[in-house]
């Protein structure tokens, strides 16, 4: 786990600040975006201290600290041969349990009662126990599923006396005009990162996500130019595409 810091982040710019970022624009389209991802991880990994936090996955939600440190202390007792110890070790927790279930059970009531749809959600899956695994969608890139898909999901907004092959098609958005190229500028990259939010996980480049909103105006120098050559050839990187 990366441990951000103000110092972290202000090392990182001033090494993003003095990158030649030209030198990769140079390169083709997914040898600079893997290039430019490579350099921004080592970077992080060199800079941003990290912790190591263990999780078991036998811990219930309700087991805090305290509950932990009863539990040790139980053990070590009853390594000792110590009765009376480990005798007054189950007393305290037992008390700590109850205590500790009482004050799980008033949060996921809260939460419930609560209007924070995240709140809510988060509640639910800790009392389901549910997995937060997502199961890849597979997809076989076929420009005739994509037409489908269009016609699918445009039949409403199509007039009702055409038929739905006369609907959108994809060939209409891969072919444009030179003239009708969409312009990225630096800024508005940097008001994109600017406002990501840094909860959300990474993707399946690798970069975090705090790192983009820390460090906007500097990163955004290095994608603009790809930004923009992904458009202009129409193309998405593979490592943007990766699962």
């Amino acid at each position: 786990m990366l441990q951000w810091t103000e110092d972290s982040v202000e090392t990182l710019r001033g090494c993003f600040e003095c990158t030649d970022w030209n030198m990769f624009h140079n390169l083709e389209l997914n040898e600079a975006t893997e290039t430019i991802t490579d350099y921004i991880n080592f970077c992080v990994n060199n800079v941003v201290p990290k912790k190591v936090i263990l999780h078991y996955p036998n811990n219930k939600p309700h087991i805090t600290k305290e509950v932990k440190t009863c539990i040790n202390n139980k053990k070590l007792a009853f390594r000792n041969n110590d009765r009376a110890g480990a005798a007054a070790a189950q007393k305290e927790l037992n008390q700590l349990m109850r205590r500790a279930r009482e004050k799980h059970r008033v949060s996921l009531e809260e939460g419930i009662r609560s209007m924070n749809n995240k709140k809510l959600w988060d509640c639910m899956k800790k009392m389901t126990n549910m997995n937060s695994n997502r199961k890849l969608i597979v997809t076989t890139n076929d420009q005739d599923c994509a037409n489908e898909l269009n016609d699918y999901f445009l039949r409403f907004d199509m007039d009702s006396s055409l038929k739905v092959s006369e609907g959108f098609n994809i060939d209409s958005i891969l072919t444009c005009n030179p003239s009708d190229q969409l312009e990225i500028t630096h800024q508005q990259v940097q008001s994109i990162f600017n406002k990501v939010c840094t909860k959300k996980s990474i993707g399946p480049d690798g970069l975090p996500v705090y790192l983009l909103k820390k460090c906007s105006s500097e990163l955004a120098t290095a994608w603009c130019p790809i930004f923009k050559q992904s458009l202009d050839s129409h193309t998405v990187t593979a490592l943007w595409k990766s699962p």
